[in-house]
């Protein structure tokens, strides 16, 4: 049978009888206990563990520069040439849905006007007053032009309107 110095790592020669009892190896003099044999090598005397050092390395500062370089030349105008396309339409939306709004409400006034008229049997020269129109059953209060419009009530037979301009039935 074989196996190996504890020590030196070199195989041993021994008969199966002499299993287990320590015997000064023939390579190195170190006492050492027979074993059965095993393939892999003995391990190594441990020795500390020094990392290998790596080149040493360059700042990418210049890399943070070159992106913010970047940066303010072309996304900056970029993002305000975006802006200027886009508050425009943002603010003719508004105005187109303020301008609905204040039609719905001159609907919804000239239709109370309507029933006040039919309810008390007015002619079409009568004007509702705000106190008999804003209240119910016509209406559930005075309505308001978002755009800071006023309304004018007018005749039964007459259209209702508002300040602004465009702002009409």
């Amino acid at each position: 049978m074989k196996c190996s110095c504890a020590v030196c790592g070199k195989h041993i020669e021994y008969d199966a009888g002499s299993a287990g009892a320590e015997i000064a190896c023939p390579h190195c003099g170190q006492t050492t206990k027979l074993a059965a044999y095993s393939p892999a090598p003995p391990p190594l005397p441990s020795q500390p563990f020094v990392p290998a050092q790596s080149p040493p390395r360059r700042s990418n500062a210049w890399i943070v520069v070159l992106v913010l370089a970047i940066s303010l030349v072309f996304v900056i105008p970029v993002i305000g040439l975006l802006a200027a396309i886009a508050i425009p339409n943002f603010v003719k939306a508004r105005q187109a849905s303020q301008r609905a709004a204040c039609i719905a409400n001159l609907q919804t006034i000239d239709g109370a006007k309507a029933a006040w008229a039919a309810q008390n049997k007015k002619t079409n020269e009568d004007v509702p007053s705000e106190a008999e129109l804003f209240s119910a059953p016509y209406m559930s209060g005075r309505p308001v032009c978002h755009a800071n419009g006023f309304y004018t009530i007018g005749r039964v037979d007459e259209k209702p309107t508002c300040t602004i301009p465009g702002h009409e039935l």
